[in-house]
């Protein structure tokens, strides 16, 4: 029960970011639109070739129904608030990052991710901890650990991180 309750907090938390992400990804040049019911029913109508593939195996297609009944009874929440300006086709090009890219970061890094830090910020996969994670940062780009490619800069004290081939920053 304990652990339910745990569980339960820490997702709250989680989602409670979404307006801030959603600030974030705007600012890096995303783009938002609400889906019309017209959308909808086209990507449903899209998908229903991967569902009915899905269904083949009798314990996804048990998962998928108790997700559905889940949606059915749970009540939806209030829409994020799309910032003035953050619709419409995304501009052309990136936005561009204020800041530097001193080259006294240039290197290779490693950090060590413990399971204690992974259950501190309620990663759902804190069993596949410890882990060492490698980053090489080069003039602006880093690659390695989570990121695929992205480019930083810094400001201050603050690194900055965006990844191009990514709407959220």
């Amino acid at each position: 029960m304990q652990a339910a309750q745990d569980a339960t907090e820490r997702s709250v938390s989680l989602a409670n970011h979404d307006a801030q992400d959603l600030r974030r990804a705007c600012q890096a040049g995303a783009r938002f639109a609400n889906a019309s019911k017209a959308d909808l029913a086209a990507l449903n109508e899209a998908f229903a070739p991967v569902y009915a593939s899905l269904e083949q195996d009798p314990q996804t297609k048990a998962f998928i129904q108790q997700i559905e009944r889940l949606k059915r009874s749970t009540p939806a929440g209030r829409p994020l608030a799309v910032p003035a300006g953050c619709t419409g086709n995304a501009p052309a090009k990136p936005v561009k990052q204020a800041g530097s890219v001193p080259s006294s970061l240039n290197g290779t890094y490693r950090y060590e991710l413990t399971k204690e830090d992974a259950l501190r910020v309620g990663d759902p996969e804190a069993d596949q901890f410890p882990d060492v994670e490698t980053v090489t940062m080069r003039n602006g780009e880093v690659e390695g650990g989570c990121f695929e490619v992205a480019r930083y800069s810094v400001t201050g004290n603050r690194i900055t991180s965006t990844f191009p081939n990514s709407a959220t920053p």
